[in-house]
């Protein structure tokens, strides 16, 4: 059997949320990522696995090593698991410089070994130079660096990572995910890091693990994930933000006819569906024209595309979000694109004006 941890636990809270999950993933070293909205038991799921909290039931084997296991009432001690943890805030000692951080309490070796850890972490994470600098003297992204540095200089076998990036600034957060990835390749351990970032998951993700609502609802390379959602749930975790009922009126050449509140869309045909099912449409993979005068739907258009879908619709709202625009259009069902606002003036979009929006088959994912 190839080795791999295995969590499943059941720890419920006074507000009467509660966490139940139950999953294995393998041990090498690929990142898996906890990835899911704020309270949905992602943290609760890590601090188990590292023994900083305790289910009221569960069992953790980490290998062929247990871990955890409440029916036999048998702990093993979050400091003989050999975990590294990187909290969010780093937790770096004020009183004490980088150097002093990095090594604090690394025991049990000689100084020389010491020495030569040190200097290889001070190295690979590019913090020599402020190795005599205290924690309020260096910036954010060095800090979690340090932090780094400290956690891995003990040779941990699982690295455990808790919104890493969140305390950080846009441009630096963006620098370090690219980063980091490269920097811990070499460590050739698991790591599982925690995240609500979608762009976090696609960057660092090797599979991601969806959690909502206290379980896991779908594990998967992040692409497949990402993609092609479990379910409903899924699909609006990971930032599907159409998500809407239809009904599957034909078939033909390997594709779906799905009705939507009186309008048709063709989708590829996964395969297995019932009548009634659920479409998911990234707002990104719409397209969006000025509709030709006197378009409707089925008529086709004087602009030929190998898009399948080609609906007449009217821009109900715009949300303006930096560098994108998120448009709001009804086209006798409700649906969110997002363009660039370069494109948005181009098409010189407001609401009330008249759009085409084109969606290609693949784009439409049907869930049963």
């Amino acid at each position: 059997m190839a080795p791999e941890i295995l969590v499943d636990i059941e720890k419920g809270f006074e507000a009467g949320l509660s966490v139940h999950v139950n999953f294995k993933l393998p041990i090498d070293s690929s990142w898996t990522i906890l990835f899911g909205p704020s309270g949905a038991g992602k943290t609760t799921v890590l601090r188990c696995i590292a023994g900083l909290d305790i289910p009221q039931r569960g069992l953790i084997k980490f290998n062929h090593t247990l871990w955890l296991d409440t029916e036999n009432r048998y702990f093993h001690p979050p400091q003989k698991r050999n975990i590294g943890y990187l909290f969010q805030e780093y937790a770096l000692f004020p009183h004490l410089n980088v150097m002093q951080n990095i090594t604090y309490n690394l025991t049990g070796i000689s100084k020389e070994e010491r020495n030569d850890r040190l200097e290889r972490m001070l190295n690979l994470f590019q913090i020599n130079g402020i190795k005599d600098r205290r924690p309020s003297k260096i910036s954010g992204g060095e800090k979690q660096r340090v932090a780094l540095a400290r956690t891995l200089i003990r040779k941990p076998q699982l690295l455990l990572l808790d919104e890493p990036f969140s305390a950080l600034d846009i441009p630096t957060r963006e620098r370090l995910r690219r980063e980091i990835r490269s920097m811990l390749k070499e460590f050739g351990i698991p790591i599982i890091l925690v995240t609500h970032d979608r762009i976090e998951a696609i960057t660092l993700g090797d599979r991601i693990a969806v959690m909502n609502n206290g379980t896991v609802q779908q594990i998967g390379s992040v692409q497949e994930v990402f993609s092609r959602p479990a379910n409903s749930d899924v699909a609006r975790v990971v930032g599907m933000e159409n998500v809407m009922p239809g009904r599957v009126v034909g078939r033909r050449d390997g594709l779906l006819i799905v009705r939507v509140q009186g309008r048709e869309l063709t989708a590829v045909d996964p395969g297995g569906l019932k009548e009634e099912v659920m479409i998911c449409i990234r707002a990104e993979e719409i397209i969006l024209e000025l509709a030709p005068a006197g378009f409707k739907q089925g008529e086709g258009s004087p602009l030929q595309s190998s898009a399948r879908n080609r609906l007449p619709a009217r821009v109900t709202g715009i949300s303006d979000e930096g560098v994108m625009v998120r448009v709001y259009l009804d086209c006798g069902f409700p649906l969110i694109a997002l363009i660039t606002r370069l494109s948005c003036n181009e098409l010189s979009l407001s609401e009330g004006v008249e759009v085409l929006v084109s969606l290609k088959a693949p784009s439409i994912h049907i869930m049963g």
